[in-house]
Formats: structure tokens, C-alpha cells, sequence
């Protein structure tokens, strides 16, 4: 819509309606709140505005815009959520003590293979691992993941095919049933 257009609209509403200098205001508000993103300021005033001059199709369109952007907010901040603070954050791993029962192979400041095949083992034979190397690799795979890129190319040579499975929630149904597809 030209602003030409927006004003004969308004001029026609001026016209027909029976409060003039409050409902030039309500426009005038209403327009303003819009343009400096108030839209629910906004919104009261067109609703006021439409509802004193029913004929006005440039009130009633941005009325109608106004509240499909007001809905579009309120749905963005129904699912906008806090990065809450990592629960590792507070972890003081170098004074946490390791069970005095605890029969497998340590983990110093990185794995090796000697720890990763104890593990493994320790796995297999239904035991845990120490509290502390838990958090150790658990902090040591959020270091690595923090620092990947979040979009990764890869080149495909013609005639081959790539499949991308994820967002799997953690369970292995929904990976098998992904690679099934």
C-alpha cells in the first residue's frame, strides 16, 4: 500500500467518524507503538481504532498484521529457553576423591588405552567406574563438542551417497529406525 493510498484511508475515516481528535490519536499511537515494535501497545490501539470506524480497511489490515506478529511473540518466548548453567561448572575435579575400593586403572589428566580397555572390561563384568572419571570424561567431551563447528561440509564424490541420521533423543530405536528408512 502506497502512502498516498494510507491517507485518503485516513481521510475517509476522519470523515465518518464521531470522535475525531481521539481517534486521530489512537492512530496516530497505534502507528507509532508499530513502527518502534509495541506491537501489543500497538494492537489495543487498532482494535480502538477499528472498532470507532469499522470502514477503515488500512486500520483493519494492520490490526490483523499486528496480532499475527503479537502471536508469533508470545509463541518465540513460550519456547525460548535460558541456557541454564552447566552442571559441571562447579565441579572441583582435582581435590574429588576417589573410592578407596575402586580396583580399576586411573585416569590421570588423559585417557589412554590401558583406562579405555579397563573400562571396558569393568563395563562387561557389570562394575562402575569411580565418580571422578566419570565427571572427567564427561567435562573432557563438552570441552571437544564446545569446540566443533555446528555446520560441517563434506564432499561426496558423484555416484556416491551420504545418509546424515541424528536427533535421536538418546535412544537406539529411533537411530535403528532412521537407518531402516
Amino acid at each position: 500500500m502506497t502512502p498516498t493510498m494510507s491517507r485518503y484511508s485516513w481521510h475517509d475515516t476522519l470523515r465518518s467518524a464521531t470522535h475525531l481528535p481521539k481517534l486521530q490519536a489512537y492512530y496516530r499511537r497505534a502507528s507509532a507503538n508499530t513502527a518502534i515494535l509495541h506491537h501489543r501497545e500497538a494492537l489495543r490501539d487498532w482494535k480502538l481504532v477499528v472498532k470507532k470506524a469499522p470502514n477503515d480497511a488500512t486500520a483493519k489490515l494492520r490490526m490483523v498484521e499486528t496480532e499475527k506478529v503479537v502471536k508469533r511473540d508470545a509463541f518465540l518466548k513460550a519456547i525460548e529457553v535460558d541456557d541454564a548453567p552447566s552442571a559441571a561448572e562447579g565441579l572441583d575435579l582435582e581435590h574429588m576423591i576417589v573410592d578407596p575400593s575402586y580396583d580399576g586403572a586411573k585416569l590421570e589428566k588423559e585417557m589412554t588405552l590401558e583406562f579405555i580397555e579397563d573400562m571396558i572390561q569393568r563395563f562387561k563384568d557389570g562394575k562402575k567406574l569411580a565418580r571422578k572419571y566419570v565427571f572427567q570424561i564427561i567435562v573432557a567431551v563438552m570441552d571437544l563438542v564446545k569446540k566443533e563447528p555446528t555446520m560441517v561440509e563434506v564432499d561426496v564424490e558423484e555416484g556416491h551417497e551420504i545418509t546424515v541420521c541424528g536427533d535421536t533423543h538418546g535412544t537406539s530405536p529411533h537411530a535403528y529406525l532412521q537407518m531402516l528408512c
